[in-house]
């Protein structure tokens, strides 16, 4: 598979006039939706929405994530970065949307993706799509998930807490640079988002995948931000050597 590119940063984004209000805060939402599954591969389609911190624009960076089911390692090919602004008319009413594509020529095709690595596609479930109700750690952070004719699942809070800052950290080193109000950048903008981390919520993504010598189990981690409303919300694979 080949590794997460470095990206350069976008310039010259596109500048509309917009009517005069209070602008809302920053905020960034993260979301996974199953996209295809292959024997030792899960592939997810990892979104990030930036409102920019305004209300008449936000942008948008999708990638691929490939996630090994035998160690959790995530590989990533960028298929789409793209901005979308309100052209407003001279009266201040809007008139139409704006839409930028950006880098388009490092842009990946994810059929293309899957069909290399002889993953079967399946239909998008995002947020909310077949999550069980949320999961209680034993008094040591251990989860555990027993279902008849498969093996026991289990792995630790915080190991699982951990990959996923580990996630949002490569998207925050990755996101395109693009115009905003705020004095900071984007990527700054990124790095700085806090989630309630101690507060997430894990979820079983459906029912158990692979065959009896090759299962795993997909689980959906939850989170809120601190104040501002932002979410994540990020899928993780489970194997049942994960115990420990």
């Amino acid at each position: 598979m080949k590794p997460i590119s470095a990206l350069a940063c976008v310039t010259g984004a596109l500048l509309v006039a917009t009517p005069a209000a209070a602008t809302p805060p920053d905020v960034i939402d993260i979301s996974d939706q199953l996209f295809a599954l292959s024997n030792d591969a899960v592939f997810v389609l990892r979104s990030s929405t930036d409102n920019l911190g305004v209300y008449y624009s936000s942008y948008r960076e999708t990638w691929l994530v490939g996630i090994d089911v035998a160690t959790g390692e995530e590989t990533a090919w960028l298929v789409y970065r793209g901005r979308r602004d309100t052209v407003f008319g001279d009266d201040g009413t809007d008139e139409s949307l704006a839409v930028t594509l950006i880098d388009r020529e490092s842009w990946h095709d994810p059929m293309q993706v899957i069909a290399d690595a002889q993953a079967e596609r399946v239909l998008g479930e995002g947020r909310g799509r077949r999550d069980g109700e949320a999961l209680i750690p034993d008094a040591s952070g251990q989860f555990a998930v027993e279902l008849d004719y498969w093996p026991r699942f289990a792995w630790q809070r915080r190991a699982a807490l951990d990959r996923a800052r580990a996630s949002v950290a490569t998207l925050a080193a990755n996101v395109a640079e693009t115009d905003r109000l705020a004095p900071v950048t984007t990527r700054e903008l990124f790095a700085m988002r806090e989630v309630e981390w101690d507060s997430c919520a894990f979820h079983q993504h459906g029912y158990p995948r692979g065959t009896a010598a090759n299962a795993y189990l997909l689980v959906r981690v939850d989170c809120e931000g601190v104040d501002n409303g932002e979410t994540t919300s990020l899928i993780q694979v489970v194997s049942p050597s994960s115990a420990g």
